[in-house]
């Protein structure tokens, strides 16, 4: 268990082992990130839309999450993200919304990010 083995941590050894995990935690966060807006791309409408690309009354349909110039998402992938994370449908939807806008509104602060 962790938290046994911190208890037996020295006072330099805990700051380095809290050094690490942050870094190993920023990592994962903005793998999350960069992994939501993949998600988001492979959730586009156009992926599942078939024929005529009418949407039949109580299909899943593209909606915009994010502001203008971001692309459509189906309406239900962000709730099946944020299920795999342990978060809310809604914390799913702005993880998603937010890592669109990112990319695809502010693409400078989207490569100093992926870039850590």
């Amino acid at each position: 268990m962790v938290s046994e083995r911190v208890t037996d941590l020295g006072v330099e050894d805990v700051l380095d082992a809290v050094e690490t995990w942050h870094a190993e935690r920023t990592e994962c966060d903005i793998a999350i990130f960069v992994a939501a807006a993949h998600f988001a791309d492979l959730h586009h409408p156009d992926s599942r839309r078939a024929g005529s690309g009418r949407v039949l009354a109580g299909r899943e349909r593209g909606v915009s999450l994010g502001g203008p110039g971001t692309p459509t998402v189906l309406e239900f992938a962000p709730a099946e993200l944020a299920a795999r994370i342990g978060t809310s449908p809604y914390a799913g939807r702005v993880l998603v919304a937010d890592a669109l806008d990112t990319r695809h509104r502010l693409p400078r602060l989207w490569g100093a990010g992926v870039r850590g």
